[in-house]
């Protein structure tokens, strides 16, 4: 990777709790402050992959990463088009 192992690591959770930070600025852009919960969602659910990299996972650890990005994605997705959706 051009950047860096490490760079590239802490780049990874940048990415992942991107996704949550801008859920959460939806909500307030919007006023719709139950899709908090999605963003709560995001922040729960990356915090374990996240730290898997940042510990320096590598090989066939980086197996579970991808599984759990693949969910945290899911999961958050779901949560966020709901509420979006139930509210308005």
């Amino acid at each position: 990777v051009r950047v860096g192992d490490r760079a590239t690591r802490h780049l990874y959770g940048v990415f992942m709790f991107g996704a949550a930070i801008g859920i959460l600025a939806i909500a307030a852009a919007t006023g719709r402050l139950a899709l908090n919960a999605a963003g709560g969602v995001l922040i729960a659910l990356a915090l374990p992959p996240v730290g898997l990299v940042r510990r320096g996972a590598a090989g066939r650890d980086l197996i579970a990463v991808l599984a759990a990005t693949g969910r945290t994605q899911l999961i958050g997705g779901l949560c966020f088009a709901a509420l979006l959706a139930a509210t308005g």
